[in-house]
């Protein structure tokens, strides 16, 4: 009896040191295969990017753009050296962040992170949010809970909800006001003196900002300079040149080229300003304010978008701007004015040919003087893609 269990611990003391020996062969196996192939370069490419086949690489100004999410804990990790890297930015180069929004989380996340861009709120909050939603395992699973996280630390709550739901609401804590506008269009240009006075002298808690429309081919190469510009810190030096050029010298800026030796040497040069111009971000930010266009139902230029809900349509610049005066005055004391049925377009037509008449002979030497744009579907046809230069954009 005593002989058999000896004989069965003997057994399990085998069993024990053949599972052990087993456990390091495996592994010192396992070891020796990842030298192998280490050594073969499979797990150290001296490539440690893909690249994009389709576009050209930026030389004179080199854009970097990170795609992160906030629920990232990798993206998180990342985040003290890409913040040094901003910091100490070699010379020509710029860094952005895009959120993802792959699904419904990341979306909300995505929207967050573009309102507080908007606000100039993003430094106060970005790693705030960082550390809520990787480490605290935040979901932020509604806009409530977002506004309520954010409130007080560099945006209110009302301001935030506002920009993240992007409606029809009427600003009150801040008030945006948004001229659509075009470069070739004499009565934007009428207007801009008295716009330019009412930026020097803006009211508390009132923030102003111009979008080029882009409602056929023309504007929209003005729109992507328009933009470039904006991007490269050069649109103050070359803002009233373009309007000159362009709505009074009748200047059509049909190609890249004309353009970018237009503003060479005032700001920007042209290899700079070619690169932002053909660029992807570019691109990306005349889309989002095309956008802004269409749901606010703008009509023609100029146009003034105020606390994201009440438009004035184009109209001689001294009624324009008092009824921009007046809409604040309003808006800051509560009595905000009953919806209006938006006008037609028989009846813009209608006005600016009034506005015309008054300036008849001025307003025969731009073709585009009779305010309201049309849009591309009344304006163009599909033919107009082959027009000159635009095959650079």
């Amino acid at each position: 009896m005593a002989k058999k269990k000896k004989q069965k611990q003997d057994r399990s003391v085998k069993i024990v040191r053949w599972s052990i020996l087993g456990t390091i062969g495996l592994i010192i196996t396992a070891f020796v295969i990842y030298a192998v192939l280490y050594t073969l370069g499979v797990f150290d490419s001296s490539e440690k990017y893909s690249t994009l086949a389709d576009r050209d690489a930026q030389t004179d100004h080199i854009e970097v753009v990170e795609f992160f999410s906030y629920k990232c804990i990798h993206c998180q990790r990342l985040e003290t050296r890409l913040q040094q890297f901003e910091a100490n930015l070699p010379e020509n180069v710029s860094f952005s962040r895009i959120h993802v929004a792959f699904n419904l989380q990341a979306q909300r996340l995505a929207k967050l992170h573009v309102a507080l861009q908007l606000s100039d709120a993003l430094d106060q909050n970005h790693d705030r949010i960082f550390q809520e939603a990787a480490k605290n395992n935040n979901t932020f699973n509604s806009l409530t809970r977002i506004s309520d996280f954010l409130d007080g630390h560099g945006i209110t709550k009302t301001r935030f909800e506002n920009l993240y739901q992007g409606d029809r609401d009427a600003q009150t804590d801040h008030i945006e006001v948004v001229e659509f506008f075009s470069y070739k269009c004499i009565h934007c240009q009428r207007l801009e003196t008295r716009l330019q006075q009412f930026e020097a002298n803006l009211p508390e808690n009132v923030s102003f900002s111009r979008i080029h429309v882009a409602f056929n081919l023309q504007a929209q190469r003005l729109a992507k300079l328009h933009v470039a510009l904006q991007l490269s810190d050069a649109l103050d030096q070359n803002h009233d040149r373009i309007f000159q050029e362009a709505a009074k010298n009748n200047n059509t800026f049909n190609s890249l080229t004309r353009i970018s030796d237009f503003l060479d040497g005032h700001g920007i040069t042209k290899t700079r300003f070619e690169n932002l111009y053909q660029g992807d971000r570019v691109r990306r930010l005349v889309e989002q304010n095309d956008d802004k266009l269409r749901r606010a139902s703008i009509l023609g230029t100029p146009s003034l978008l105020v606390a994201n809900k009440y438009v004035i349509h184009p109209n001689e610049p001294p009624i324009m701007m008092q009824t921009l005066h007046q809409l604040i005055n309003d808006i800051r004391a509560g009595n905000l004015p009953l919806p209006e049925e938006e006008p037609s377009n028989e009846d813009l037509g209608q006005l600016n040919e009034e506005t015309v008449e008054e300036d008849e002979t001025e307003s025969m030497t731009n073709d585009d003087a009779a305010a309201p744009e049309q849009s591309p579907t009344e304006n163009e046809s599909s033919g107009n893609t082959s027009e000159e230069g635009d095959s650079l954009e």
